[in-house]
């Protein structure tokens, strides 16, 4: 029962600085996004799924399950990939943070037809991050402010929305929340694909 227990801290010590690691990332693209936002590459929306997904697992404990829906899209976008897996990485450690104990998250690439946006209308990828954990409320209304935290039951921490919202904004999309109490969250990223 003791090595189970050392084992287990020992495990939690390991995410942990991983999550600092990543924090310090996060902020660190934060205070730099005037710079990163004119670094456009072309790049397959899928291959960023993949590789936050794989990232993702080792920060993820067992209890949750993470998987992607529509893996063989080969949507095309023209945006900055390294801010797309940062906010998509985000996403995930927000999700994490509202699941208690297990549950699920997962991640769905689709697209949609806007008319609203631009003279002739555009296609979009969607790019959905869903979570079983707690859901929210009428904190929604202003969730994207640049100092709102939330607490889910357990004490955690949630931020980085503002970030989200203006990396989105900055590569031409825009970000959706659906969300109930004790029914999660989906967060769906819109964002202009290349024609």
């Amino acid at each position: 029962m003791v090595k189970k227990e050392i084992r287990a801290q020992e495990d939690l010590l390991v995410a942990l600085e991983k999550f600092k690691k990543l924090n310090s990332s996060l902020k660190d693209s934060y205070s730099s996004e005037r710079k990163i936002k004119g670094e456009k590459v072309y790049f397959f929306v899928n291959d960023v799924v993949k590789d936050v997904l794989k990232f993702s697992k080792q920060l993820l404990s067992k209890k949750i399950s993470i998987s992607a829906k529509n893996p063989k899209s080969n949507k095309v976008l023209l945006a900055n990939k390294n801010l797309l897996y940062q906010v998509l990485l985000n996403l995930i450690i927000m999700a994490k943070e509202a699941i208690e104990e297990d549950g699920e998250i997962s991640i769905e690439v689709g697209e949609v037809f806007c008319p609203k946006r631009g003279s002739k209308g555009r296609k979009f990828s969607s790019i959905s991050v869903s979570d079983t954990g707690c859901g929210m409320n009428v904190v929604r209304k202003r969730i994207f402010d640049p100092i709102f935290t939330a607490k889910n039951s357990s004490g955690s921490s949630v931020f980085g929305l503002h970030f989200i919202l203006n990396s989105i904004k900055n590569m031409g999309g825009w970000v959706e929340i659906l969300s109930e109490p004790d029914h999660g969250s989906t967060f769906i990223i819109y964002l202009p694909l290349f024609d």
